[in-house]
């Protein structure tokens, strides 16, 4: 029987998995300066993506604990992370106004997309090719990512 985890994050700046059967803690991972405001699981469960108010998003083996990518680019809190469906590639956004995609294995900034507010939500669509973003003065873009 596969392990069924949960991922929670927290406002001492960490985030922790879970076994979901037993409740019991499996890992605490650390890395963040700042709460941990939101986070995803990869499609395979091998890693999970945290971001903070620390303005950065982190990768983090769900096996070991290890961080294993630091993602830096952002200049405010962020808000909202997604991965797309195959996992290569990490979604993140926040008070800047500013969404990054990032390439998940290196790290590498593939693009960066701007609104004039506050980011609120974001996703990728299935097809891996597009994103949509959320601001907070109520715009919305579905922007094409380049391959």
């Amino acid at each position: 029987k596969q392990r069924v985890m949960v991922l929670t994050v927290g406002e001492d700046a960490s985030a922790r998995l879970w076994d979901a059967d037993s409740g019991e803690e499996l890992l605490t991972l650390r890395g963040h300066s700042q709460a941990v405001t939101g986070a995803a699981f990869f499609p395979d469960g091998s890693k999970v993506l945290t971001i903070s108010a620390d303005c950065t998003a982190r990768i983090f083996d769900t096996a070991s604990g290890e961080e294993v990518v630091l993602l830096k680019g952002h200049t405010a809190p962020l808000t909202c992370v997604s991965l797309s469906v195959d996992g290569h590639f990490a979604l993140t956004a926040g008070h800047d106004g500013v969404a990054h995609v990032w390439d998940a294995d290196s790290g590498a900034a593939v693009a960066t997309l701007e609104h004039d507010t506050a980011i609120l939500s974001c996703a990728f669509f299935k097809s891996n090719d597009e994103v949509l973003t959320v601001a907070e003065d109520g715009s919305r873009h579905i922007w094409s990512i380049p391959p």
